[in-house]
């Protein structure tokens, strides 16, 4: 293998082997359950514009209701632990994991409008049961809910929370979400969590040694460039009286450039033996070398690019 292949080739199977290791550490290290309740839209029913003439009274079961929010949430487990219910690994304290409605605010209808495992939900007052045999990574369910704000103390938009001491090692986020049938994922989020880790490690160690080595990479060839030329303006006509005595002896086949001598037949030149930098006439060499360092290149792009 030519020598910059196998530099390039070397500093890839170092990052290649750190990162794996890395990879495994993490995915082989304790993981947590995290539930993160998304807010897809929270808007006020009863919230309309000020117009001359204009009014609007909602009328629910027969009684007006004033200040009438509609509300949907998602609630995804976003950890990379499952959640179990049921059981002797059960990770939860109850048998059931409750979220409550923000005080102030009055149930008036509750829908289920999507989820991707088997759960079963049920509304009482302001507290929501859930109950399940296990909640998966990336599984979550959908709720839409019709509420009154019955209360001037409560927060000025309704929400949801849980209480993360419910669930061991467990932890609770909250976010905002606009659209989830909108929304797209980077490409990594569909690689297994494994490969995951030891692409993004192989490619931030990767960048990071050839950031390091690279100035001194340069300089090092700049300073061998030198000193082959001195070489050449120093020991060039000796060394084309002596490689032509050479064939002539027939100890080598054919006449060589000192670049082209074969390392085996220096130690009988009766000089100096240069040390030339990478031979780049020889273009497959950096090409290929170029090829593995853009590679490396577009893996945060996994990252960046969603689908």
């Amino acid at each position: 293998m030519n020598k910059f292949l196998k530099n390039i080739g070397t500093i890839v199977g170092v990052a290649a082997g750190i990162a794996t290791l890395i990879g495994l550490y993490l995915n082989w290290e304790k993981n947590y359950p995290i539930i993160d309740i998304k807010s897809i839209s929270i808007e006020s029913l009863t919230n309309i514009p000020s117009v001359d003439g204009l009014s609007a009274t909602y009328i629910f079961k027969d009684s007006v209701v004033n200040n009438v929010w509609k509300a949907s949430f998602l609630i995804e487990n976003t950890g990379s632990e499952v959640i179990v219910a049921k059981g002797n690994r059960k990770n939860i304290i109850s048998d059931v994991l409750t979220i409550e409605i923000e005080d102030g605010f009055r149930v008036l209808n509750s829908s289920i409008k999507g989820k991707n495992f088997p759960i079963e939900i049920e509304v009482f007052k302001q507290t929501i049961t859930t109950s399940f045999l296990q909640w998966k990574p990336k599984e979550y369910f959908e709720l839409s809910f019709y509420l009154e704000k019955i209360s001037s103390d409560s927060t000025e938009t309704p929400r949801l929370y849980i209480n993360e001491r419910e669930i061991l090692d467990g932890s609770v986020v909250y976010s905002t979400l606009k659209d989830p049938s909108n929304q797209k994922k980077i490409i990594a989020d569909y690689l297994p969590t494994l490969l995951k880790n030891i692409l993004w490690w192989l490619c931030l160690i990767t960048i990071g040694i050839l950031l390091v080595l690279l100035p001194t990479t340069i300089y090092y060839e700049i300073y061998r460039n030198k000193k082959a030329n001195d070489w050449v303006e120093n020991w060039e006509k000796e060394y084309d009286n002596w490689i032509q005595q050479q064939v002539q002896d027939q100890v080598i086949d054919k006449w060589y450039s000192p670049r082209e001598l074969p390392v085996e037949f220096w130690h009988d030149f009766p000089g100096d033996i240069p040390d030339f930098p990478y031979n780049f006439n020889n273009i497959s060499n950096p090409i290929i070398g170029a090829l593995l360092i853009g590679f490396l290149a577009t893996i945060p792009l996994l990252w960046m690019l969603k689908i």
